[in-house]
């Protein structure tokens, strides 16, 4: 890992395809894409030749969780250095997502889940 690293940074991206990940040790599931997905980057083309879960811990009110982010491709040669979250696919699965100045809340049938 590099200074500019970030493993522990999640950004939420709303134009991106996918949930993606640079760091290769978060993943506690990790196997092959057949065939390796194609990315479309600021720079060009990338490739994810690995698909899998990363836990990610998370505050709920006063509550310390770990959920599992699925589906997350390993992008090694992604430029920046930190993960990128796919908020659309919480809007597929019925959960809201509320932008404020200075955070992001996830919610599901009114509950504010993170």
């Amino acid at each position: 890992m590099g200074p500019a690293d970030e493993p522990g940074k999640w950004l939420v991206d709303t134009g991106a395809s996918n949930h993606y990940s640079p760091f290769k040790h978060l993943f506690v599931y990790l196997i092959p894409c057949v065939p390796p997905v194609e990315i479309l980057t600021g720079n060009g083309w990338v490739f994810a030749h690995y698909i899998g879960t990363i836990p990610l811990i998370i505050r709920v009110d006063s509550d310390i969780l770990t959920v599992h982010i699925k589906n997350v491709l390993y992008v090694p040669m992604l430029q920046i250095r930190v993960n990128l979250f796919f908020v659309v696919v919480l809007a597929d699965r019925g959960y809201y997502s509320n932008f404020g100045p200075k955070d992001m809340k996830f919610s599901l049938h009114g509950q504010v889940l993170a």
